[in-house]
């Protein structure tokens, strides 16, 4: 669903993910727990997330797969924490490497710490018709990075003044780009009016290493930034804006419910 912002970083995440569904066979995997990662900077929240249950946020994705919602199902403790249950689900129709259309399924399952407003950890799962299945457990740090579309944690304790980089590096499983090194940085800008509400303007840059078999000296870098609209009083996703390495507008996520 998402190429990997905080909620806009799992939305691209998930959309790359499913980029790499294109062996077009059918193939079913066990559930997996992310790993071969290391992670740096991630800005953890301390205090309860802007969350109640039966909360549901609704999303247009402008130049991607249309309206995606996000519901809050149920508060549960979860390993003696208590945690908000969000859940997510949109489809995705993507070509094969011999040409042909899949659609797939990605649906979400998210547990945020009542408490903390931290994330315990993301589950993805991506059902497609060619008979691929996919589920992944994203644990407590990278879960907590990638967030969910309307909320990441860094949103609850941001201020005017908020500046700070994230460096993640991952081994994938991946027979050309075995490596890869990313590097987030963010810088809120002031405060800005979207839609009658004060929003906190965040400028998101990132950056990719994609190193080939793993030599330093064969790499792609891979460069793009957001501009993230954080709501000042609920520290709920507004608006997002997705531009190429030369500034050219990709894509625009903004909130059509009420908050």
């Amino acid at each position: 669903m998402w190429v990997k912002l905080c909620g806009v970083v799992l939305l691209l995440s998930l959309l790359l993910t499913l980029g790499c569904l294109s062996d077009g066979n059918g193939v079913s995997k066990p559930t997996q727990v992310f790993s071969g990662y290391v992670i740096a900077g991630v800005l953890y929240s301390e205090s309860p997330p802007p969350f109640s249950v039966g909360d549901q946020f609704t999303y247009t994705l402008v130049g991607g797969e249309g309206n995606i919602t996000l519901k809050v199902v149920s508060l549960e403790s979860i390993d003696g924490i208590d945690c908000f249950i969000l859940i997510s689900s949109n489809g995705t129709e993507i070509k094969n490497r011999d040409g042909e259309e899949i659609t797939c399924l990605t649906s979400g399952r998210f547990y945020v710490n009542a408490v903390t407003g931290n994330l315990l950890k993301s589950i993805i799962t991506i059902e497609c018709d060619n008979g691929y299945s996919d589920i992944t457990e994203y644990p407590s740090d990278l879960a907590s990075y990638m967030g969910l579309l309307p909320y990441c944690p860094w949103m609850n304790i941001i201020d005017n003044s908020s500046n700070w980089i994230i460096s993640y590096n991952t081994s994938p499983s991946n027979d050309v780009f075995p490596s890869v090194v990313r590097t987030i940085d963010y810088g809120v800008e002031g405060v800005q009016e979207i839609n009658g509400r004060n929003c906190f303007r965040v400028r998101v840059k990132r950056s990719e290493d994609l190193f080939y078999e793993g030599d330093l000296d064969n790499r792609i870098t891979v460069s793009w930034s957001q501009v993230v609209y954080v709501d000042v009083e609920k520290h709920i996703l507004l608006k997002s804006i997705t531009y190429t390495e030369n500034n050219t507008k990709t894509s625009e996520v903004y909130l059509i419910s009420k908050l």
